[in-house]
């Protein structure tokens, strides 16, 4: 075995487990230097990954370490390192345990790379329930908020129920006797037998949780409301890509031997998980509910461009494969810049994250109103920023797949989140001036925004920098 493979996941658990013992002995005035230690442990983690393992693909038979794996590390680590950056704010000023925080952010960050670099569906499993436990715990951190810990209840029992469906479906996997070996799922001959049928369903279903897809959605409003926003952004962008990366790790090759009728339930629920997400969307007057609910909606278009592998070329898989990696990207930035202005603008209130604490901040506070609408155009796919060729590469890897009339659903979909989308900017540039206090940032909260902005403006108006190295 090739112990390179083994390196990011032993440095994120190394780093998480040293981050826990650091903090045991660092005095209480001296907890700022958490976070760039965070930052530190994460930063030399991405750097041996890439120098490692990006030149030189290796696999096992548990884990792979190829360039898709190594890629979904990179995105998850720097999810991790932009949440990491936004939340020393809002956690001094919501008094709560640091080091804590940020081992559990690495320890998350650990479970979604080993979903992704799975060769097993034990080992996904494995990883799966890593990235939950953490996130359970990050949801309901701050034990004196109600909310918080409601989060962190509803979570951790949906949760669990789901973890349930995805064992039950190995179970079945194994029982038709395909193993729980990812590459060896398709070469037992037994892909057409009701056992594997409802297995891979199953298995499907788990992540569907994980990703928000109707009708396995129901939990992210309201987890996403109650759960601190730093956490809120690591489960829109790092879990949510976790999830896609174990869907299209088992799936590329599976779900096209599934048959017409798993087809087109599948593509009824990408209709159903961007319709719905959208027009709830619309409803809201919470900015966290709404980017909640958005969050639903992008699950469905991520889903449109995974119908693509359904596709008889190699060519038209590959796209496919490559729009939902550099979508996971882009998504990433937009996603984690929203949440953070949601809880600075929240500062201003006494609402819990009302849309109506944005009045007066493109008067106020120019740079966070400007920031926010590169944030918003890119969500709703305007060029010429990233979120637009985002939704163009998987619309064309559909399309280019003979899935016509979902795309024309997907494109009329994407015009509607438009509505609540630029709703944010009127409401920061046009409604009237409330009596609010400015609007206050630290510099790494500075930091996080202007990467995530020069993200966005760089990979809308250069996107063949990134897809090209898929």
């Amino acid at each position: 075995m090739n112990y390179d493979i083994l390196l990011p996941h032993i440095l994120l658990a190394g780093s998480g487990i040293l981050l826990l013992l650091i903090d045991l002995f660092i005095p209480a005035d001296k907890k700022s230097f958490n976070q760039p230690l965070a930052i530190l442990f994460l930063g030399i983690t991405l750097l041996i990954t890439l120098l490692k393992l990006w030149p030189h693909p290796a696999s096992s038979d548990m884990l792979h370490g190829d360039n898709f794996a190594v890629f979904f590390h990179a995105v998850f680590i720097i999810a991790a390192i932009l949440v990491i950056l936004t939340a020393d704010q809002y956690l001094r000023r919501s008094n709560t345990n640091i080091g804590e925080f940020y081992s559990l952010i690495i320890f998350a960050t650990c479970g979604a790379g080993i979903m992704a670099a799975a060769a097993d569906l034990l080992v996904l499993f494995l990883g799966l329930e890593v990235l939950s436990i953490s996130l359970y715990v990050l949801a309901g951190i701050q034990r004196d908020r109600p909310k918080s810990n409601e989060a962190a209840m509803k979570y951790f029992l949906i949760g669990a129920f789901f973890s349930g469906f995805l064992l039950y479906g190995i179970m079945l996997l194994y029982a038709s006797g395909s193993g729980t070996n990812i590459a060896a799922l398709t070469s037992s001959g037994n892909t057409q037998s009701l056992t594997f049928i409802i297995g891979a369903v199953l298995v499907l279903m788990a992540f569907g949780f994980k990703a928000s897809l109707f009708p396995f959605h129901f939990w992210s409003p309201d987890v996403y409301d109650g759960a601190p926003t730093p956490v809120t952004a690591f489960m829109a962008t790092g879990a949510k890509a976790a999830a896609f990366a174990a869907i299209l790790r088992v799936f590329t090759d599976v779900f096209p031997q599934l048959g017409l009728d798993v087809n087109a339930a599948i593509w009824l629920v990408a209709v159903l998980t961007m319709t719905v997400g959208n027009i709830l969307a619309i409803a809201q007057r919470n900015l966290k509910r709404m980017l909640a609910y958005s969050s639903i909606a992008h699950a469905g278009y991520l889903l449109v461009g995974f119908m693509a592998v359904t596709a008889t070329s190699a060519e038209a898989v590959d796209a496919s494969q490559k729009a939902i990696m550099f979508y996971l990207f882009v998504y990433t930035l937009m996603n984690v810049g929203a949440f953070t202005i949601a809880y600075l603008v929240n500062t201003r209130g006494k609402g819990e994250y009302q849309l109506d604490d944005l009045s007066g901040v493109g008067m106020k506070n120019p740079f966070i109103a400007i920031v926010m609408a590169v944030f918003m155009f890119s969500l709703a796919g305007i060029p010429p920023t990233a979120g637009f060729f985002g939704k163009f590469y998987l619309f064309k890897a559909a399309l280019d797949a003979g899935y016509i009339y979902l795309v024309v659903i997907a494109v009329l979909n994407s015009a509607l989140s438009v509505y609540y989308y630029l709703r944010v900017l009127v409401i920061m540039f046009m409604q009237k001036e409330e009596e609010l206090p400015a609007v206050k940032w630290t510099l790494p909260v500075s930091l996080a925004l202007i990467i995530c902005v020069l993200g966005i403006i760089n990979f809308g108006l250069f996107p063949a920098s990134l897809i090209n190295l898929l």
